[in-house]
C-alpha cells in the first residue's frame, strides 16, 4: 500500500530497500518515469520522477484519479548504480563463468590495468570453441551461431565475437 504522506526522500528510500539498492544514492533518479494505470500494458504517457516536484505531482495524480484501487503505480528506472544491487534474501549469487574468466572473483594484487581485449579474450576463445568452422550445416566454411527459435544464422566474425563477448561480460545479473 502505497502511503500518501511520504516525503521525497522517505519515498527514494523505501524504493531503494525494494529494488535491493545500497543506498538511495545508488538510485538513477534522472530517468526515473513514473505511469498510473490499469496495467503496464495500457497506452499511458509516462511522467517524469526525476525530483521531489516530480514526486508531489505523482501525489497529486494518485488522490485526484479516478481509478483508486483498480489502478497501479508503476515505476520504470535504470539499474541502481554503485556497484551491484544487493541481492534479496531469497537468491543465492554465483560466479558466472564470464566473472571466473575475467577474474572478478579474486581481490587485483596490481594496479596495472588490462585491456578490455585481453580482458575478452577468454570468452572469445571459448565462443570459437563452441562454434567451430563446420559446425553449421548450412554454412560448413564459416564459423556460424544458428538461433533455433527464429531460424537465423550469424557469422561469427571477430568483431561480433568480441561484441558478443562483451555483452556476456555486462549482463545484468537476472533474478
Amino acid at each position: 500500500m502505497f502511503l500518501f504522506d511520504l516525503s521525497w526522500d522517505d519515498f527514494l528510500t523505501l524504493l531503494a530497500k525494494q529494488v535491493y539498492a545500497k543506498s538511495p544514492v545508488c538510485l538513477v533518479v534522472d530517468r526515473m518515469v513514473w505511469q498510473f494505470s490499469v496495467s503496464w500494458t495500457v497506452k499511458v504517457d509516462s511522467l517524469p520522477l526525476t525530483s521531489e516536484e516530480g514526486f508531489e505531482y505523482m501525489i497529486s495524480h494518485l488522490k485526484a484519479s479516478s481509478l483508486r484501487a483498480a489502478g497501479n503505480l508503476f515505476i520504470k528506472m535504470a539499474k541502481p548504480t554503485d556497484g551491484e544491487a544487493q541481492l534479496p534474501p531469497w537468491a543465492v549469487k554465483s560466479v558466472t563463468t564470464s566473472e571466473a574468466l575475467l577474474g572478478k572473483d579474486k581481490p587485483s594484487s596490481s594496479k596495472c590495468t588490462v585491456s578490455l581485449d585481453k580482458k575478452l579474450a577468454p570468452i572469445v576463445q571459448q565462443l570459437q570453441d563452441t562454434y567451430p568452422i563446420g559446425l553449421c550445416d548450412c554454412h560448413p566454411n564459416l564459423c556460424c551461431f544458428h538461433h533455433g527459435p527464429t531460424d537465423r544464422h550469424y557469422e561469427l566474425i571477430p568483431t561480433l565475437e568480441k561484441v558478443w563477448a562483451h555483452a556476456i561480460v555486462c549482463l545484468p545479473l537476472v533474478i
